[in-house]
């Protein structure tokens, strides 16, 4: 604090005596300065890295949260899906459309199929998921009729 004032400044033990000379005057100023110019003491660096680190645990927490939330809703549309599948009647024959018609069909519902999951690729979000999952999953059962209906007209 010579520095800053005149009056003399009791005497230091000799290793702080050797250190301040080696900080000089600098160390004296930059107390002042904002902590952004202030050296760097390894304090702060483990402060900063345990708050790093509680941030990214945080926000790993949130992620697996929301992607088991998302597995539950995957589960419960496929359960319901295949509730749904189940429970109608999936042999209803209509022998009056002829065995060119239905592999037309069957072609049409085929390429539906294919779009919509290239569909169901390209968009992120949850509402999107299930709304593309409810459309394949009435598109494969059209499908598994169709087949089921032209695997009889052939025999």
């Amino acid at each position: 604090m010579a520095f800053f004032t005149d009056q003399p400044q009791p005497a230091a033990p000799p290793q702080i005596a050797a250190r301040a000379s080696r900080i000089g005057a600098t160390a004296a100023v930059l107390k002042y300065a904002p902590r952004r110019l202030r050296p760097d003491n390894g304090e702060s660096a483990a402060a900063q890295a345990q708050a790093s680190a509680a941030y990214w645990r945080e926000r790993a927490f949130k992620a697996e949260t929301r992607l088991r939330a998302l597995e539950t809703r995957v589960q419960h549309l496929a359960r319901r899906t295949l509730e749904d599948t189940m429970a109608k009647d999936t042999f209803n024959l209509d022998t009056s459309i002829s065995l060119p018609d239905l592999d037309d069909r069957i072609a049409i519902i085929r390429d539906n199929l294919r779009q919509l999951t290239e569909q169901a690729a390209a968009f992120s979000g949850a509402a999107d998921e299930e709304r593309a999952a409810e459309r394949i999953a009435a598109q494969q059962e059209e499908l598994d009729k169709l087949i089921a209906q032209r695997d009889a007209l052939k025999k």
